[in-house]
């Protein structure tokens, strides 16, 4: 359990610089609850096949971990002044759709760029999604060509690219779009083994305010999400906190490391010599 710790402190302080990065946390059963479960549980195929004496414990149970939780806490927004960096204040969450297999997902790294066909995509070539599950494209310039100045796609992308707190792009004074902003769910499942939460996503609520065109962006808990164009969402690791888990669970590991040596030897001890005494 503590080089599972171990890992995922590390883990976390090598994320410290990733944008939208959420820290990861552990919780781990101690072993006089997991005795209990052991005890209670009647199946011997749920708690492991080889067992101590008549009780039904799995040899070298102790403490163990469970699964790994992600920290949702606010990361900083820090200013970029670029149209394509996206990020959410709030309990929001940005779509995505995998380039290799469509496969859609969720996030909170706002880093965006335009690929060859205007589309809004990050580092690895993903797509930004909107309402509708569809790719948000941007109209750009074809290469050589020339626009009067009337025309949208002869001003830079700094000044004709709007992204409103709602989501809607507005391209040269023009709604392209609207990004789908998700919310976290009631539901939280955890997959045990070290996998990561799974969250269970929905669509964030759009409440209208003043108008038909004029809408808010709402998680479960009616508390408000904000798009902000021009931002980045640092990462909500704390290098110090990860820096003393990390000593802490090594610390532990070595001394687990040396008990074991240390029975291991008095065993051999035991065997080897007073055995042949007897």
């Amino acid at each position: 359990m503590e080089m599972d710790k171990v890992g995922m402190h590390a883990s976390n302080i090598s994320n410290a610089q990733s944008a939208g990065f959420k820290r990861r946390d552990m919780s781990s059963v101690p072993f006089k609850e997991l005795m209990i479960n052991v005890l209670q549980n009647q199946d011997p195929e749920k708690i492991g096949k080889r067992f101590v004496s008549t009780l039904k414990v799995p040899v070298g149970t102790g403490a163990t971990s469970t699964f790994q939780e992600v920290d949702n806490t606010q990361g900083s927004l820090k200013p970029t002044s670029r149209p394509l960096d996206i990020a959410i204040e709030g309990n929001g969450w940005m779509t995505m759709s995998k380039q290799s297999d469509n496969s859609i997902y969720t996030t909170r790294n706002g880093t965006f760029i335009l690929n060859s066909l205007g589309e809004i995509v990050n580092g690895v070539g993903d797509h930004l999604l909107d309402v509708n599950n569809k790719a948000i494209k941007i109209d750009v310039p074809e290469k050589g060509a020339k626009y009067s100045l009337s025309d949208p796609r002869s001003k830079s992308l700094e000044e004709r690219l709007v992204i409103r707190e709602n989501g809607k792009v507005i391209d040269g004074g023009k709604e392209v779009a609207t990004i789908r902003i998700q919310t976290d769910t009631d539901k939280m499942g955890y997959i045990p083994q070290l996998k990561l939460a799974v969250f269970e996503q929905q669509n964030a609520t759009r409440r209208t305010n003043t108008g038909a065109n004029d809408f808010s962006l709402f998680d479960k808990t009616n508390k408000l999400i904000s798009v902000k164009q021009g931002f980045i969402e640092d990462s909500n690791v704390s290098i110090i906190s990860e820096m003393i888990g990390l000593i802490h669970s090594s610390k532990n590991y070595e001394s687990g490391h040396k008990l074991i040596m240390s029975e291991d030897k008095i065993l051999d001890k035991a065997i080897n010599e007073l055995g042949r005494t007897g």
